[in-house]
């Protein structure tokens, strides 16, 4: 008993306050033991996650394959938390409150200022939830806009549309996949098909 190699022949009685501040001590130390444990596993917030692969970026001069596997980081993760780092100043803090996921928020850091100022306004001043499938929608024509040359102008009522826009599924089997689209990334083969749909159409 932690008493008994303590005290071994003191009185309990006539030394109870001595007792008592030396295992008020102990609880304290042991206290401090437990914060520090909950304090070293922390996680870190996505935007500081962020940072962390920008740096390593930096570090390894842009080299994502060295990056990856010296990390033990999948290509996937590292891009899209790199991404993070071309948001503008109002949408980090949301996506560390989980008021944007990291998902969204990777397709909107491909948004110019104006437009990722105007996610930030709505999501603040309507709570408003921005999927990612709202996010991908919002990029695809985006990016549309800019190749056409024209002006593209989020808002609201545009999310609205998002929101509601029906969707058709696709499956490819994976010798469709290597036979037809071997040298182009899955995320990327839906573009391919709708630019050559689009090309077709204007012959």
């Amino acid at each position: 008993c932690f008493l008994n190699k303590v005290y071994g022949g003191f009185d309990y009685g006539r030394n109870k306050s001595i007792i008592n501040k030396l295992l008020q001590k102990r609880r304290n130390e042991e206290g401090q033991k437990n914060d520090g444990r909950k304090t070293g596993s922390r996680k870190n917030s996505p935007m500081e996650i962020a940072r962390k692969y920008k740096k390593y970026f930096e570090e390894y001069n842009q080299n994502r394959k060295e990056i990856c596997k010296d990390k033990n980081i999948s290509n996937g993760t590292f891009q899209k938390y790199l991404r993070l780092n071309y948001l503008i100043p109002e949408l980090p803090e949301l996506v560390n409150n989980k008021k944007l996921g990291i998902n969204s928020a990777e397709h909107i850091s491909f948004l110019d200022e104006k437009n990722q100022f105007k996610i930030a306004e709505i999501i603040q001043n309507y709570n408003y939830e921005i999927t990612d499938s709202i996010a991908q929608k919002i990029k695809r024509d985006f990016r549309k806009s800019k190749k056409l040359g024209e002006n593209y102008i989020l808002s609201k009522e545009k999310l609205e549309s998002y929101k509601n826009e029906k969707s058709l599924k696709i499956i490819f089997t994976q010798e469709e996949i290597a036979k037809y689209f071997n040298d182009i990334p899955n995320k990327e083969i839906k573009e391919y098909i709708i630019s050559i749909l689009e090309n077709t159409r204007d012959v």
